[in-house]
């Protein structure tokens, strides 16, 4: 637990908070709800996007290509890790989903995925995102 302003905080209950409101809206494909969890200046590795700078740039680059051809987008959280401080928590977590392809047929798509939360005002933002798919395990 953590002290913050004279009261008790829980990193991994903020994260899995803020997992699955993020899951939440990649399902929804709320672009908007989405930017409520990112600050304006976030910096981002995707699945599509190669880096990315902004919050506009993130959203333009990498969601607006991947959530409306994703399905049941989740985390793993049995493998949850979180750490950090009062200020910043990192969170490391396999994710899964469906990718859904051209005929409307779906695959299972499995990744890894980091993020980093920083306490802005009273609000838990992403400042830092790395989605990655999951290795295949070929040099």
């Amino acid at each position: 637990m953590l002290q913050v302003v004279g009261t008790l905080i829980d990193r991994e209950q903020i994260a899995r908070q803020w997992l699955a409101n993020f899951s939440h809206v990649v399902q929804q494909r709320d672009f908007e709800a989405g930017r409520d969890l990112f600050a304006d200046h976030v910096a981002a590795f995707g699945t599509i996007a190669r880096i990315v700078c902004g919050l506009d740039r993130l959203e333009k680059q990498q969601w607006r290509k991947v959530w409306g051809n994703t399905k049941g987008y989740r985390f793993d959280l049995d493998e949850l890790v979180v750490d950090g401080t009062s200020e910043m928590i990192w969170v490391a977590v396999p994710w899964r989903g469906e990718g859904i392809n051209g005929d409307g047929s779906t695959f299972l798509r499995t990744g890894r995925v980091t993020f980093i939360l920083q306490q802005i005002e009273d609000q838990w933002l992403a400042v830092h995102s790395h989605h990655s798919r999951d290795p295949d395990g070929k040099l």
